[in-house]
């Protein structure tokens, strides 16, 4: 048995996985190193969203929209809450935060004005939101964008270099 073990299909599973990384967060010794991946799975498919997160957006958009909106905000709630569990526990300072997408919007999303979407080769199925953020990142690239190419398991490599 472990955390979520009875929680299963009583709340929703990203909010599940951000509590348990504030957790963590906050019962870890902040001398020590933490190492820390978490595999949020919004947005995805079923469009699903807690109660609130629907709120507020323009009655033009389709449903789908809104509950992929809703997810996408869900998300940024849960990164705000990690965040600042990571301040609070004068954490952040020390700390290299990675995120990234897994792939492109899916067929039915608005990817323009990439073409395609996510299981084909074109870019917007390929390219992806992605950031560093951290106290440890250096000052010299942080505001700074990358423009070249880069495959999601080059993130080893630099870490290590």
């Amino acid at each position: 048995s472990g955390p979520a073990y009875d929680r299963a299909a009583s709340d929703y599973g990203d909010l599940q996985f951000s509590e348990r990384v504030v957790q963590i967060v906050e019962a870890h010794p902040v001398e020590r190193p933490l190492f820390y991946y978490v595999a949020f799975q919004n947005p995805h498919s079923p469009l699903q969203v807690p109660v609130g997160m629907l709120e507020g957006f323009p009655d033009s958009w389709t449903e789908d929209r809104k509950f992929y909106a809703g997810m996408v905000r869900f998300l940024d709630f849960a990164i705000g809450n990690i965040f600042e569990a990571l301040k609070r526990r004068d954490m952040w300072e020390h700390t290299l935060f990675v995120f990234s997408s897994d792939n492109g919007g899916p067929m039915d999303a608005n990817n323009y004005p990439l073409v395609g979407a996510k299981t084909n080769p074109y870019e917007g199925g390929v390219r992806l939101a992605s950031f560093i953020s951290g106290g440890l990142l250096p000052s010299s690239v942080r505001g700074t964008k990358q423009e070249g190419y880069m495959h999601l398991a080059d993130w080893y490599a630099t870490f290590c270099d």
